[in-house]
């Protein structure tokens, strides 16, 4: 499945799924594995834009104490559409345990990754 969308909306989601993945619920194994493979190819990608950010910058970024011009490059980059082939996945096969807590922003980031673009 093509999705596509913008660099930080990525980011979002990853972080949402880092939540998600983390609580180690049960899932049919094949859910689990196309969870950790969507995991990892946006671990993957988001590495490379961060590490295509940190070359513009010459080298040695400190992301706690940007200035304004890696600032702005930086936004300019993450505002970038971005396109990624991820695992087909049904909302409901992970949406569906009790055990599972995030936040509403959690579900739709996550959801974002799940849509069809194609």
């Amino acid at each position: 499945m093509t999705c596509i969308g913008q660099i930080y909306k990525f980011i979002e989601a990853n972080r949402s799924l880092e939540k998600l993945v983390s609580q180690n619920n049960e899932y049919p194994i094949k859910t689990a594995y196309k969870l950790i493979i969507t995991k990892k190819l946006l671990d993957e990608a988001i590495d490379y834009v961060m590490s295509r950010f940190t070359d513009v910058c010459g080298g040695n970024v400190d992301f706690e104490n940007l200035t304004d011009s890696q600032n702005a490059v930086l936004n300019e980059i993450l505002s970038q559409d971005m396109e990624i082939e991820l695992p087909d996945i049904n909302p409901e096969d992970i949406f569906t345990s009790e055990k599972i807590t995030v936040s509403t922003t959690d579900v739709e980031n996550i959801l974002f990754l799940l849509r069809k673009n194609n």
